[in-house]
């Protein structure tokens, strides 16, 4: 038989305080499809585990469909011995399960019976929600919620006594009732669900599917309510929460690529249906072998309200500065496209960006008439803005990137002469702010041109002292390798520093002749060869960071440094260089990235960063004690560094081996973690619990602080950098050694830490490893979270100037 696992995973606090709760008995009534696979069940809550024998009958079948198996006694394993929390609100049960006989499976319901203390009376029960596997799925999970009905009759005096206790509950009174997701470029026949997570707990919906009509298509604005949300429905979450972790997890029984565009979740808070909270989502990719991808969705009315209502008073102080660092309050309200010389047939979308969200139209067509028409004026508005009439951008700002995105089944050109956005402060829907963008010219094989559009506004009243980015495109890239090669393909990602919202990607770099990425070799590749980065502008007083993309497979590789030669868009005889060093990529690395460094021999003139030094005149022969800040200049020597950072501090490790049969090890493996900048690293002792088998098959092990050696409680000093969603996303490098010569794979790689101010928790996802050959094997893992709210000092009231005015007079 095949091993299930069911993990627990618990919201309490204060575990050790009421640890005494016993799981006694686990019922599973089966559905339609049974399996013969073996099967574990695992329960896990913050700090401990256990695990059940494998769930079989000795003289009869199990896992039979439709049938009601119980487990109990010594078939619990040491789930029958180890003490969990009995205030839990909650558990987490996730279900593992060989794939030796590859068998699909249902399972329609769990409940989950635990004795408090030594009075067998005593029960509560945690009822699970369905389980449905493929034949391939390994892992399925749900949040199994207690029965209220025991709490209510044993209680009933504890309200009055300890009603602090109960006040963090108290506003879990919050439903998810729809989900919204636009589609994007590209729609998927895969199966689909939604997972969404708070701090303590999850649910699930149900697989996301019409009866009549088809889902998942490419541009298409799809709706789920009601049944559809599964669980989703049911489970209480906070009213108070500012984000929510919302991740779409897709089948590969068809293995598609999918792209969602955004996703809006709404949700009722109490009785009343008036009272409704929306999270917004920012983009979802996925390749075609991708299973899952996550994102934080910010509450959008948690943000505005915390600085909305702290500067009333100071717009009569320093109204200049406020048009820079202004609140997203901009909303697109039409488009006009003046067409050039050349019309096409080809469908085409509009993406416009900030340096901190973006935005995607729909399809931009008429129902009953042609569009993209040569020399024809198009105007755009209303339900074709798809959700660019949602998002907030920044009023005031000097400008926005906008993007032409045309598709290649027709394979026509196009030019268009001039685009201009309108768009509406949400507090004045009487203003306009109207941003020009140049000229876009589209060969027949081009898919998209951006250019950034200047604020018409901004420009007349001068309060930006610079309107036009430094653009950029990248001409050649010279690739230094190391001393170690890879016959793995290999592609790069250029983006500008800290930033996920300016990138492009170089495809497979390879040649027709030449063994490329060859140790100690040196690669050139000219803008022609660079995929969508050739025709990609960035602003080069920005820096820049690179990535080296590669599958997992058995090569590793080293690059000493990557050369970007970029020239100036508008002159080619403005050239530059930047350059990335010591690229270490491990065998099941995906990707490593760095940041770049202006090269000595160029010379790049940027403006001051201070945005402020123009918009001040009056004040320059008030204000001379204090010198102006020297221009600190984005890319001389070292590219900019990102102002939110923090220290976190290590705190355990969860591990999922995998499944197959050579996946675990009975080999040692010690760990070695270090930040991303590799400046600060600790190195654990040999990795094993006390009691039960470690790194089996399947297995699924939760290693505390105490157990990592030095690496208890050690503190790493990280950086962030902005996603595409505008999270934070923060980085610590993870490397496996094993001594021995068993293959180890592991399913998935957790880091627990949490920060030194504040005790915030982060986790870092270190996903797929492999340790084979080389007996080590080396990951990035990835924390991400939302931004902070900054608070604006209160220095207006300390401006005393007439004090300064009677002693000169």
């Amino acid at each position: 038989m095949g091993r299930w696992v069911v993990p627990l995973l618990f919201t309490a606090t204060a575990v050790s305080a009421t640890s005494n709760m016993i799981f006694k008995k686990i019922d599973v009534q089966m559905g339609a499809v049974g399996s013969d696979d073996d099967v574990r069940i695992k329960i896990c809550d913050l700090s401990k585990c256990c695990t059940t024998k494998e769930l079989s009958n000795t003289f009869g079948s199990e896992w039979k469909a439709k049938k009601l198996e119980t487990w109990d006694g010594s078939d619990l394993g040491n789930c029958s011995s180890i003490l969990f929390d009995d205030k839990l609100s909650s558990i987490e049960v996730t279900i593992l399960k060989a794939l030796s006989k590859k068998d699909a499976l249902e399972v329609t319901s769990m409940v989950l019976s635990g004795q408090i203390g030594s009075d067998k009376k005593k029960v509560q029960m945690f009822e699970c929600g369905s389980y449905k596997f493929s034949n391939k799925d390994a892992q399925k999970s749900n949040f199994c919620l207690k029965k209220t009905t025991t709490a209510t009759t044993k209680r009933p005096a504890v309200t009055t006594k300890r009603p602090v206790a109960k006040a963090s509950s108290a506003t879990s009174n919050m439903i998810f009732k729809k989900i919204d997701v636009q589609m994007g470029a590209v729609g998927s026949d895969d199966d689909i669900r939604i997972r969404i997570c708070d701090l303590s707990k999850c649910c699930t919906t149900k697989k996301l599917s019409h009866l009549i009509g088809s889902e998942w298509k490419a541009k298409k604005l799809e709706t789920w309510d009601g049944s559809d949300l599964g669980n989703c429905s049911s489970i209480l979450f906070n009213d108070k929460l500012s984000s929510i972790e919302v991740s779409i997890l897709k089948a590969l029984s068809k293995k598609d690529a999918l792209e969602v565009t955004s996703m809006v979740l709404s949700a009722q808070v109490g009785s009343d249906k008036k009272k409704v909270q929306k999270f917004k989502c920012g983009s979802y990719r996925f390749s075609a072998k991708d299973e899952q991808k996550s994102n934080f969705c910010l509450n959008e009315k948690s943000s505005p309200k915390a600085t909305t209502t702290k500067k009333p008073t100071v717009t009569t102080k320093r109204p200049v500065a406020k048009a820079s660092s202004g609140l997203p309050n901009l909303l697109i309200k039409k488009i006009n496209v003046q067409v050039g010389a050349v019309g096409t047939d080809d469908d085409v979308t509009m993406k416009i960006c900030d340096l901190k969200r973006c935005c995607t139209t729909s399809k931009l067509s008429h129902t009953l008439s042609s569009e993209w028409v040569k020399n024809k004026l198009e105007s755009w508005d209303g339900r074709k803005l798809g959700n660019c009439s949602d998002i907030l951008f920044t009023s005031g700002a000097s400008s926005i990137e906008v993007s032409v995105i045309k598709t290649n089944k027709k394979k026509k050109p196009l030019e268009i002469t001039s685009i201009v956005l309108e768009a509406s402060p949400t507090s004045d829907k009487k203003k306009t702010e109207k941003f020009k963008c140049g000229t876009y010219k589209f060969g027949a094989s081009d898919t998209q041109k951006s250019n950034f559009c200047l604020n018409k506004n901004a420009a007349k009243t001068g309060t930006q002292s610079r309107t036009t980015p430094a653009e950029y495109k990248v001409n050649n890239v010279v690739v230094q390798m190391g001393d170690d090669g890879t016959n793995d393909d290999v592609s790069l990602e250029i983006c500008n520093a800290k930033s996920a919202l300016k990138c492009c990607d170089t495809g497979k770099l390879s040649g027709l002749l030449s063994n490329d990425w060859s140790k100690n070799d040196k690669e050139t590749w000219k803008n022609k060869d660079l995929g969508l980065c050739k025709t990609t502008t960035f602003d080069a007083c920005k820096g820049f960071d690179v990535a080296v993309k590669k599958k997992s497979g058995k090569d590793s590789l080293k690059v000493s440094t990557i050369t970007l030669e970029v020239a100036d868009k508008n002159d080619a005889k403005k050239s530059q260089k930047f350059v990335c060093s010591s690229y270490n990529v491990g065998a099941s690395d995906t990707i490593k990235r760095n940041s770049c460094t202006l090269d000595s021999s160029s010379t790049l003139s940027c403006p001051k960063t201070s945005s402020l030094t123009t918009r001040r005149p009056s004040a320059t022969t008030k204000r001379t004690v204090p010198p102006p800040k020297p221009s600190s200049g984005p890319v001389t020597g070292k590219p900019p560094l990102f102002s939110d950072s923090e220290n976190i501090i290590l705190k355990g490790f969860e591990v999922q081996v995998g499944g197959g049969t050579n996946d675990g090890t009975k080999d040692t493996v010690t760990a070695k973690i270090c930040s991303a900048d590799k400046k600060t690293c600790c190195e654990t002792p040999q990795l094993s619990k006390r009691s039960g088998n470690n790194w089996v098959r399947n297995g699924n092990v939760t290693l505390p602080g105490t157990s990592l050696g030095l690496c208890k409680d050690k503190v790493f000093k990280t950086k962030a950098r902005t996603t595409i969603s505008n999270l934070l996303e923060t980085n610590l490098v993870l490397t496996l050694n094993r001594i021995g010569k068993d293959g180890m794979r592991l399913e998935s790689f957790y880091l627990d830490a949490e920060t030194a101010v504040g005790s915030q928790k982060r986790r870092f996802k270190c996903g797929k490893i492999a340790v084979e050959l080389s007996n080590k094997g080396t990951k990035e893992c990835y924390a991400q979270f939302p931004k902070k709210s900054v608070q604006t000092p209160r220095k207006p009231a300390t401006t005393t100037r007439p004090p300064f005015r009677s002693g000169s007079g």
